[in-house]
C-alpha cells in the first residue's frame, strides 16, 4: 500500500509547508482567484505594495510601509529577538532563516546572530531582511529557502544582498542599500528582484535575465518549488558570455511535481538546477543580472543543493515513485574550451556549466559497470553512492575541507504506529542497518586518486592522496554505499542503532544524541560555518500543514565541532534544562549534560494566531570577504581592503589590514558591548594598529612582546602571498629559512613557501582564491584557496593548497592596552566616559572533577594569550631543499640561534607516518 500511492504520498510529505495546494506565481495572480487570505492580517498602506504588473518588470522598490507597519511589528517579528543586529556587521558570523508560512501571521527573511561576546552558541539579536506577510496574496504559498551574498557592506560594499526561494517557483534576489539596524529606523530590502523560473523556462526571459540554453520544446509547470539555493562567491563569467569578468553565481534547484516536459522515455522531468551570473553594482542594482543557464534537467526528484570551496555543486536526487534509491551526486570541473574564449582556452571558470541527467540512481559510481562521466568540461561522480536509506535526506551542505553534512529524517518503519510514522521519511533504511533515526551525518572524500605533480622525475604521476570525487568510507576494506560512507555527526529522536550500524558508521559510546526531530518536509534546514559548527533546523513545519509531525518543535540547534574536529559533535554544556531567553543567554551553569537545551541557537516565536511554533525554513550562513571581487567602498578608512584580485606572485597587502573594518557595524570583532547585556568588547585599546577611535578595538590578537604592553597587542596584521602574515611590516619573502623566522618580524606561518596567489594571470586552469574575515565573535579567518606553487601552477591545474589561519581574541577580564580610566559600573566601551575595560566574557564550558565530581566551569581562552589555528585540506606542497616548506610561528626579532633546548623534528616524516595509520 505504502508504495501504490508513493508518487503522492511523497509529494505530501516533502512539499507539507511548501505547500500542497500550491499557488499561482505573482505575475499571474492578477487573473486568476486565490483561497480566502483568512491566515494574513492584511495592515492598512496595503494599496501601496507591488502590483503584478510591477513583479513582471522584475525590479520593484519597495513602499517604505512594506517594511515599516509599525514599530512593534518589526521589534516583535523579528524571530523572537532583541532587534539590534547591525547589518553593516559581519555577516559570515550570522545564520538567515525564514519565519512563519502558511496559517501563520506573518512571513518573513531574517538574519539571526550570536555577538554578545559570550559564545555561547545561542542567538541573542535579530535583524528582519525582508517582510513578504503582505505580498503573499495566496496562503498557501510560503518561502522554502535562503542564502546570503558575498556583496555585503561588511565585505566592502555600499549594499547587502540577499537571495530567497520559495514554493511557487520564484527566485528573489533582495537588496538592501542602506543598511541600518531596525529598531532606530525602517531597515532591510528596499529593491527586490523576481525571477519566476516557470516563466524563464517556458520564455527565456524573467525578471531581467536571459535564459542562455534554452531547450527547443521545453516547458515547466506553472507551480515549482524552488528546493535549494547554493552560492558561488567566486566566478569567471565567461560561460555567461564575458571572458575574464569576476562575478557571483547562484545555482537554483527546483522540483516540478506537475511534469510538464518529458525525457526521451517520456519520464517527466522532475528536477531541474539553474545557475544565475551576477556582477557587482551599485544601489539597486548592485547585484545586476549576467544571464542564466539552465544546467540539468532530470525525472529524478531533488531536496537539496551545496557548494563547496573549489565550486563543486553537489545535488541530491531521489526516486519519487519507488522509494527504491537515493544518491548526492558531485559536478566538478575541469580544464575546459569555453567557445566564446578561443584565444585563452583551455581554463577553469569555477563554474558548472552543464550536467548530463544521470541514467538511473546507481549511475556515475566509479566501476566498470557505473563508469564516472566527464562531459562538457564536467566531471560527473555519484558522491555519495546509491542506498534508500539516502532518500530520507531533506537538506546538504558543506563545510570546511569540503566535508558533506546532510539533515536526515528519521527512516520508515513498516511496523510503527501512524503518529510515529508522520514523523518519519518515506523510504527504509539499508537493510544492514537496520531503522535509523533522525541524524545529522557526513560525508568526507579525502581520497581514491593521486596529485600528478609529487612523483618527481623519474616517478609516473604522484604521491599525494588526493579525491575522487566519491566519498570515503570510514570502516571496513570495502565500500558499501549507505552503509560504510558517511560518519553520524548527531542522533535525533527515534531507534536506538543496532550494533551493524554503530560498528560500520564509526559510532563511538561519545556520539553525541539530543532531542532532536529533523522533519521530512522542504522546510528542513542545514547548514556550516568557517569554523564547522553545524546548524539544523528540529522541526520545522508551519501550523495547518497536512499531518504535521512537529506541531510545538520549532528550534535551530548548533553543534560544534572542534574538540576536536573529527566529524563528530562536540559535548558542550553551557546551561541547564531552560531555554535561552535573549537577550539573556538562560544562564551558564552546567548541569553535567550535554542535551538538547545547551545546542538551541535559537526557538521559534508562537504565533498568535495558531499558536504554535512559527515555521521555520531556508538555513543559511554568510561569506568571508573574498578578495577576487572588487568593491565599491574601498575608500577612506577602508583604503588598504583587499580589492579586485588575489595578490600578485611575492606581494604584501599596501597597508596593515585593521580587524575592525571587516566588521562596520562593530558588533562582531570582540562582541557587541553598545546593547544589553554589554558583555561585548568595543573599545579602542592602544594596541598596534592603522585606525583609531570609539570602536577600533574591539578584536585585539596577542602575539609577541611582554603582555600588558603596546607591543603584545595587534590590532591589524599584514597578508602575504607566501602562506604567512606579518604583523607591523610585511614580507614577500619566497625563500623561507628557520634563521628568517626566528629574526623577521612576528609572523604566523601555516605553508611558508613560494606560492603563487596571482597563477591564474598566466595560468587559466588555475584559479586560486583568497578569503578573510570574521567567523564568531572572537575568531578571524585568513583563507588560501586552491593556491599552487610557484612553478607548478599549470602541474596543479585545478584544487591545490587550500590551507587557512584562525586568530583568537586575546581572552577576557580587563583590556591589557585600553587607554581610558576604569569604571566598573558603565559597560558600554564608547571612549566618551570611562567604562569597565572588559575585553567581553566568554561562557564557560563545564567538566566534572573526576576526583569530587563536582561541575568546574573554564574559560575557553584565557585572558592575555593569542591561540590560533591553522588547518589544512589538499595541499601538494612537497618541501624540499630548492624548494623548502616551513610551518610554524615567531613572535618575531629573536636571535637566529636555536635556544638551548630546542628539539626539531621532521613533519614530513611524521606526516607519512600518520598517513600510513588507519584512517577513520
Amino acid at each position: 500500500m505504502r508504495r501504490t500511492t508513493g508518487a503522492l504520498l511523497l509529494i505530501t510529505l516533502i512539499l507539507l509547508a511548501a505547500s500542497f495546494l500550491i499557488p499561482t506565481t505573482q505575475a499571474e495572480r492578477s487573473s486568476k482567484p486565490s483561497a480566502a487570505p483568512e491566515a494574513k492580517k492584511v495592515p492598512s498602506g496595503s494599496e501601496n505594495l507591488p502590483t503584478a504588473a510591477d513583479l513582471r518588470a522584475g525590479l520593484v522598490t519597495r513602499p517604505a510601509n512594506v517594511m515599516a507597519q509599525g514599530k512593534d511589528r518589526i521589534q516583535a517579528s523579528a524571530a523572537g529577538q532583541p532587534s539590534v543586529l547591525n547589518p553593516q556587521s559581519a555577516l559570515s558570523a550570522a545564520i538567515l532563516t525564514t519565519l512563519g508560512g502558511r496559517n501563520s501571521q506573518f512571513s518573513e527573511v531574517s538574519l539571526l546572530a550570536s555577538w554578545d561576546g559570550r559564545e555561547d552558541f545561542a542567538a541573542d539579536r535579530a535583524h528582519k531582511v525582508d517582510d513578504f506577510s503582505f505580498v503573499e496574496a495566496d496562503i498557501d504559498q510560503s518561502l522554502t529557502r535562503t542564502a546570503i551574498s558575498e556583496h555585503t557592506f561588511a565585505n566592502g560594499f555600499n549594499e547587502n544582498v540577499y537571495y530567497y526561494g520559495d514554493s511557487v517557483g520564484n527566485f528573489w534576489i533582495g537588496t538592501d542599500t542602506n543598511p541600518t539596524i531596525n529598531i532606530s529606523a525602517v531597515g532591510g530590502v528596499d529593491v527586490l528582484r523576481q525571477v519566476n523560473i516557470p516563466a524563464l523556462v517556458n520564455t527565456a526571459t524573467s525578471g531581467g535575465f536571459t535564459l542562455l540554453n534554452p531547450t527547443a520544446g521545453d516547458c515547466i509547470d506553472d507551480q515549482v518549488i524552488v528546493t535549494g539555493i547554493a552560492v558561488n562567491p567566486v566566478a569567471d563569467l565567461a560561460d555567461f558570455g564575458t571572458c575574464g569578468l569576476i562575478g557571483e553565481v547562484v545555482y537554483v534547484s527546483v522540483l516540478d511535481t506537475g511534469g510538464c516536459a518529458g525525457n526521451a522515455a517520456n519520464q517527466p522531468i522532475r528536477t531541474r538546477i539553474l545557475a544565475f551570473a551576477f556582477t557587482d553594482g551599485a544601489g539597486a542594482g548592485a547585484a545586476t543580472p549576467a544571464g542564466a543557464r539552465q544546467i540539468l534537467r532530470t525525472p529524478f526528484a531533488n531536496s537539496s543543493i551545496a557548494l563547496d570551496d573549489d565550486g563543486s555543486l553537489y545535488y541530491h536526487l531521489y526516486d519519487v515513485t519507488q522509494f527504491t534509491n537515493a544518491a548526492i551526486f558531485k559536478a566538478t570541473e575541469i580544464s575546459r574550451n569555453v567557445a566564446l574564449c578561443a584565444a585563452d582556452n583551455p581554463r577553469v571558470n569555477r563554474v558548472i556549466n552543464l550536467i548530463p541527467s544521470p541514467p538511473s540512481l546507481n549511475s556515475w559510481q566509479g566501476t566498470t559497470i557505473n563508469p564516472i562521466v566527464v562531459a562538457n568540461g564536467v566531471r560527473n561522480t555519484n558522491y555519495s553512492g546509491p542506498s534508500r536509506g539516502f532518500g530520507n535526506i531533506v537538506n546538504i551542505a558543506t563545510g570546511p575541507h569540503n566535508v558533506v553534512y546532510a539533515a536526515m529524517a528519521r527512516s520508515f518503519g513498516p511496523a510503527d504506529d501512524p503518529a510515529t510514522q508522520a514523523t518519519e521519511g518515506p523510504f527504509q533504511s539499508a537493510a544492514q542497518l537496520g531503522p535509523l533515526p533522525s541524524m545529522i551525518i557526513a560525508f568526507s572524500d579525502a581520497r581514491g586518486q593521486f596529485d600528478v605533480c609529487s612523483g618527481g622525475t623519474f616517478a609516473v604521476g604522484g604521491a599525494i592522496p588526493i579525491a575522487d570525487g566519491i566519498s570515503d568510507p570510514v570502516s571496513g576494506t570495502t565500500f558499501t554505499p549507505g552503509v560504510n560512507n558517511f560518519r553520524v555527526f548527531a542522533l535525533g529522536n527515534g531507534p536506538e542503532l543496532g550494533a551493524t550500524a554503530v560498528s560500520s558508521l564509526g559510532v563511538l559510546d561519545t556520539t553525541l544524541k539530543v532531542d532532536m526531530q529533523i522533519d521530512y518536509a522542504i522546510q528542513s534546514g542545514i547548514t556550516v560555518d568557517e569554523d564547522g559548527t553545524v546548524f539544523v533546523i528540529s522541526g520545522a513545519l508551519p501550523a495547518g500543514v497536512g499531518r504535521n509531525p512537529s506541531p510545538t518543535i520549532g528550534e535551530i540547534l548548533a553543534f560544534a565541532d572542534s574538540l576536536p574536529a573529527d566529524r563528530r559533535a562536540d559535548f558542550i554544556d553551557f546551561r541547564g534544562d531552560s531555554l535561552p531567553n535573549p537577550p539573556n543567554s538562560g544562564g551558564n551553569v552546567g548541569d553535567g549534560d550535554s542535551d538538547r537545551f545547551d545546542h538551541i541557537f535559537s526557538v521559534a516565536p508562537m504565533d498568535g494566531l495558531s499558536g504554535t511554533p512559527t515555521g521555520l525554513s531556508g538555513l543559511s550562513r554568510g561569506f568571508l570577504l573574498y578578495t577576487n571581487r572588487t568593491r565599491n567602498r574601498n575608500a577612506g578608512t577602508l583604503a588598504n581592503l583587499p580589492n579586485g584580485g588575489v595578490q600578485g606572485d611575492d606581494a604584501t597587502t599596501t597597508g596593515e589590514l585593521a580587524f575592525e573594518d571587516f566588521d562596520e557595524g562593530h558588533q562582531v570583532a570582540g562582541g557587541d558591548d553598545q546593547n544589553t547585556p554589554f558583555r561585548g568588547d568595543d573599545n579602542d585599546g592602544a594596541g598596534n594598529t592603522v585606525l583609531a577611535g570609539p570602536l577600533r578595538g574591539g578584536f585585539e590578537f596577542a602575539f609577541g612582546g611582554p603582555v600588558g604592553t603596546a607591543a603584545c597587542v595587534w590590532n591589524s596584521f599584514f597578508l602575504n602571498s607566501n602562506g604567512n602574515i606579518t604583523f607591523g611590516v610585511g614580507d614577500t619573502d619566497n625563500t623561507p629559512t628557520v634563521e628568517e623566522l626566528r629574526s623577521g618580524p612576528p609572523r604566523i606561518a601555516p605553508a611558508w613557501s613560494d606560492i603563487n596567489p596571482n597563477s591564474r594571470a598566466s595560468f587559466l586552469t588555475a584559479f586560486p582564491v583568497q578569503a578573510l574575515g570574521f567567523t564568531n565573535v572572537n575568531s578571524f579567518k585568513v583563507r588560501w584557496i586552491n593556491a599552487p606553487e610557484f612553478a607548478s601552477e599549470s602541474c596543479t591545474a585545478g584544487p591545490s593548497n587550500t590551507f587557512s589561519i584562525t586568530l583568537s581574541d586575546d581572552g577576557v577580564a580587563i583590556d591589557e592596552n585600553a587607554s581610558q580610566p576604569l569604571n566598573p559600573a558603565n559597560p558600554i566601551g564608547n571612549n566618551a566616559v570611562p567604562f569597565d575595560l572588559q575585553e567581553g566574557p566568554t561562557d564557560l564550558r563545564f567538566l566534572r572533577e573526576p576526583t569530587t565530581n563536582v561541575l568546574v566551569g573554564r574559560n575557553p581562552r584565557l585572558s592575555g594569550t593569542g591561540n590560533f589555528l591553522d588547518t589544512y585540506s589538499r595541499m601538494d606542497l612537497i618541501g624540499t631543499t630548492g624548494r623548502p616548506v616551513i610551518a610554524g610561528y615567531s613572535v618575531g626579532n629573536l636571535n637566529t640561534a636555536n635556544p638551548p633546548g630546542l628539539c626539531e623534528s621532521n613533519v614530513g616524516e611524521a606526516a607519512r607516518a600518520a598517513d600510513a595509520g588507519p584512517r577513520t
